[in-house]
């Protein structure tokens, strides 16, 4: 007995996605191609899916065999010439055009009053509230007088224009700056709280470019409408600075690759990746010329040999606390290219992956308790014939996610570059078989998910019962295994039994998503790195889920694979509520599923554009 089965995911938690559900492509199993039909001959539903129609009346062979209405309007395709239909079509677009343009000229002109709004020059001798509540206009309710301490910042915060001025008050700075570096686990930013503050007021004070890069991050990460507002302002503040101190003799180099990096990971954050790609392409070969991907120990060493014969364009680092920032700094633009050339479907910077030999981060807990340099290790332990543990020393959470990080980058690199020729090749298949083995050896020795829940990076009341940090490595490197398998597309034929590897590992990131849904855990807290691999497991499951429909193969497997649908496109739509890149990826997924082509599932789409 023939049944109609679909794709479609077998729960939907939104009326959205409950319109697509008689929207599906039916298995093409027997289906008789007939010929060309006459002008007009084929069905309403067929030519409203765009499906071969054999114009048989009353009710034509694929509406017979998917039991659904069959209708024909017979008025409509005689009367009509399809030079009309062309004109028709046309007229519709051009109002679709005019209401767009109508829409954008709206849009540029609120843009335009928002900007007008924050580069107005302060009024001299006023000390109103006005400044930043124009900003946000009626939707703000600050009750300035309330002398709570949240409402005595926010106070503070809508009083005048201490935007435009060089610096913030003291209280807002400090209000400012603490944001930012209790968010700082979240983009791998290294502070020494103490050291930080101690030379925020002293006679050498952070670059502003740098000082200004936080306070965006603040703006970003605060929650505040009144900070939300003035994320514009700091982005073309924090670039002119950037622009300006280039090159100055008293600039820090060090706090200006600083700054550039934390811009670019805002950028990514907004969903404006091809910004922050750009931005990258000029930090990260400076730092290269820097020398900071070959920081190979620690802690300053004695021996200058090598720096005489090959100087590098920064000063040597003052303490160990110093050159630990530098190799955390390195580690958080390493981190930040990789991913975003991910996400832009663009290969990993070459030299960047092949070449780093800077050791990984350690805490400045480490450095202050002491440690032994003999254990410092770089990428290459990783890619050994014995690949070293995951927690073996560093073990800190930052390292943890930078050599998880690394294999990912050694692994894309591989898979986008190899050829449809090579990878018929016993070359292809052993270096294939190498780097499947060192993921398995990373990922087998990483601990559970509720390990060690008194150091969570992030405090939640009641405690989160997982360890963010674990979660996401964990997430990341299946995404690390499919990305390996992709090496070789989707030859069935020859690839069977790597197809069956990538299916099995997508369906664990699956069963991962599908515990971090169940507790209703907040997605803001999942690295980047992570929330990305969650596209193309969804993609994954739903090829997957097409080819059993179209060889009408098991229905518990297909059942199985709807199932694991749902819950990752849930997954990209809580992510998309945070990440613009995510919304735009589960809108590709919907279109696949709902008879969208291969080619366009299988192929990076652009990165859109965000709006403001």
């Amino acid at each position: 007995m023939s049944t109609t089965r679909s794709i479609q995911p077998r729960h939907t938690s939104s009326d959205e996605d409950s319109e697509h559900d008689n929207d599906l492509p039916t298995s093409g199993a027997g289906r008789t191609v007939t010929s060309r039909l006459k002008k007009g001959s084929a069905c309403v539903e067929c030519r409203s899916r765009k499906k071969r129609c054999d114009g048989l009346q009353p009710i034509c062979s694929p509406c017979l065999r998917e039991k659904r209405e069959c209708t024909h309007d017979e008025s409509k395709s005689r009367s009509r010439t399809r030079t009309q239909d062309l004109m028709n079509k046309v007229e519709v677009l051009q109002s679709k055009l005019a209401e767009l343009q109508v829409q954008a000229s709206q849009a540029s002109a609120a843009s335009t009053r928002q900007r007008q709004q924050l580069t107005l020059p302060s009024r001299r001798g006023t000390s109103s509230s006005s400044g930043m509540l124009s900003l946000l206009g009626n939707s703000a309710q600050i009750d300035t007088r309330s002398p709570g301490k949240s409402s005595g910042i926010d106070a503070c915060l809508a009083t005048g224009e201490w935007w435009l001025q060089d610096a913030p008050p003291r209280t807002i700075q400090k209000h400012l700056l603490e944001i930012c570096i209790i968010h700082g686990h979240q983009f791998l930013s290294p502070f020494h709280v103490a050291r930080f503050w101690e030379a925020l007021y002293s006679s050498a004070p952070p670059l502003p470019a740098l000082l200004n890069a936080m306070y965006l991050l603040a703006c970003y990460y605060s929650g505040n409408p009144l900070l939300a507002c003035l994320e514009m302002h700091y982005v073309a503040r924090v670039r002119k600075m950037l622009a300006e101190s280039l090159g100055a003799r008293s600039t820090s180099l060090v706090d200006w690759l600083h700054a550039s990096t934390l811009l670019a990971f805002y950028l990514s954050c907004r969903g404006r990746y091809l910004e922050a790609r750009h931005e990258l392409a000029g930090v990260v070969p400076l730092m290269m010329l820097c020398k900071m991907h070959m920081i190979e120990s620690s802690v300053i060493q004695s021996d200058s040999d090598d720096d005489e014969a090959s100087p590098s364009l920064l000063p040597p680092a003052r303490d160990n606390f110093e050159l630990g920032e530098r190799i955390c700094i390195f580690w958080m633009a390493y981190h930040c290219d990789l991913l975003v050339a991910l996400i832009c479907g663009l290969p990993p910077n070459k030299s960047l992956i092949t070449e780093t030999t800077t050791v990984w981060p350690r805490t400045f807990e480490e450095y202050k308790e002491g440690f032994d340099p003999a254990t410092d290790s770089s990428v290459q332990s990783l890619f050994g014939s014995k690949p070293v543990h995951p927690f073996s020393p560093p073990c800190s959470m930052l390292a943890l996610r930078m050599k998880a990080s690394a294999i990912h980058g050694r692994v894309s690199l591989f898979a986008m570059s190899c050829t449809a020729e090579y990878a018929r090749t016993p070359e292809f298949f052993s270096r294939l078989e190498d780097y499947h083995r060192i993921v398995t050896t990373f990922m087998d020795r990483l601990p559970p998910l509720t390990y060690n829940p008194t150091t969570m990076e992030v405090n939640l009341s009641p405690p989160s019962p997982i360890h963010f940090t674990i979660f996401s490595v964990r997430t990341a490197n299946l995404g690390t295994f499919i990305q390996l398998y992709n090496a070789v597309g989707l030859d069935l034929d020859v690839y069977d039994e790597l197809y069956r590897r990538r299916l099995h590992k997508a369906r664990e990131a699956t069963a991962l998503a599908r515990t971090f849904l169940s507790l209703k855990l907040p997605v803001r807290f999942l690295s980047l790195n992570c929330t990305v691999a969650w596209f193309p497991v969804a993609r994954v499951i739903a090829q997957h889920a097409r080819r059993v429909l179209s060889l009408e193969g098991d229905i518990n497997d297909l059942e199985e694979s709807q199932a694991d649908l749902a819950t990752m496109m849930e997954a990209l739509a809580e992510a998309g509520k945070i990440y613009p890149y995510f919304a735009f990826q589960l809108d590709r997924i919907r279109a696949y599923v709902n008879g969208g082509s291969e080619e366009e599932l299988s192929t990076h789409a652009a990165v859109p554009m965000p709006t403001f």
